[in-house]
């Protein structure tokens, strides 16, 4: 007597078998098609990156605007406020087109500052071009450093021309600036040594005693006083009054020469000069 043959387990075994080639295949082919499993939550990471992106772009295209206006506006540098040189710093720190572009709009800075030296505003190119000064990009510093050589040179020879005036006050200041454009110049650095002692002598004669201020400067005396020492050139002076039972405060204009004295009388409320020929 043959033996039965049992069927279903072979047709279990063959259906798995297929269903499972079925698996093999639909793997391959979204592999091949670049279907892979991806975690939901890294899909939203990638969508938030190309959405900050976006907004990266739209907030650098605003402040370009934004420095564009500033610089029509002649808002070049400004320690307290927005200007335009303070949008565009942070730009030159990146290695794409948005640090080309603020390299651009900082050279029209750079050449309107050099309009204001060229144009007789000696410092309002320096105050421009010293605040642009270390910018840690080479281009900039190495345009900055060119222009203010220039200021310097026209500050040092001004301040030369006033001191061979005896004018103390404007050559000092001359060849402050000139320093402030360019710190290693030596030459006006020994000049200046010399320029401070262009000076003259103030008297001030007045009843009762007054608080003398000198251009705004507290001179920490008591007029009358002799033998203060100033540089030649204009000056300003003031007294101010002790008390408030005194009179107002008294102001007059005054020239102090090189080597001479200055004498300055209080009569009937009135300050009257008097130089020494």
């Amino acid at each position: 007597m043959r033996a039965k043959v049992k069927v279903w387990p072979m047709c279990v075994a063959m259906a798995l078998l297929f269903f499972s080639l079925l698996f093999v295949i639909f793997t391959a082919v979204k592999e091949s098609r670049g279907y892979t499993n991806v975690n939901t939550n890294d899909m939203a990471v990638v969508k938030g990156d190309i959405g900050d992106t976006r907004k990266a772009g739209s907030y650098d295209t605003e402040v370009f605007e934004l420095a564009a206006d500033l610089i029509a506006e002649k808002k070049y540098v400004s320690q307290d406020e927005v200007s335009a040189y303070a949008l565009l710093k942070p730009f030159l720190a990146r290695n794409d087109e948005s640090s080309v572009q603020a390299l651009q709009q900082i050279g029209q800075i750079i050449d309107a500052a050099d309009a204001y030296v060229e144009s007789g505003a000696w410092k309002v190119g320096l105050e421009i071009l010293t605040s642009m000064q270390n910018s840690g990009n080479e281009k900039i510093d190495f345009l900055v450093a060119k222009k203010l050589k220039k200021v310097n040179g026209k500050y040092r020879e001004k301040a030369r021309f006033h001191m061979r005036k005896g004018i103390g006050t404007t050559s000092v200041d001359f060849f402050e600036k000139a320093l402030r454009a360019d710190p290693t110049d030596a030459v006006a650095r020994d000049l200046l040594k010399r320029a401070r002692a262009i000076t003259g002598s103030l008297d001030i004669f007045c009843v009762p005693a007054r608080n003398v201020y000198v251009d705004s400067v507290d001179m920490r005396c008591l007029a009358p006083v002799s033998g203060i020492k100033l540089l030649a050139g204009k000056h300003k002076l003031e007294l101010t009054s002790v008390d408030e039972r005194q009179a107002e405060n008294l102001h007059v204009e005054f020239e102090i020469r090189h080597d001479k004295r200055t004498r300055v009388i209080c009569k009937n409320g009135q300050l009257r000069v008097i130089n020494d020929d």
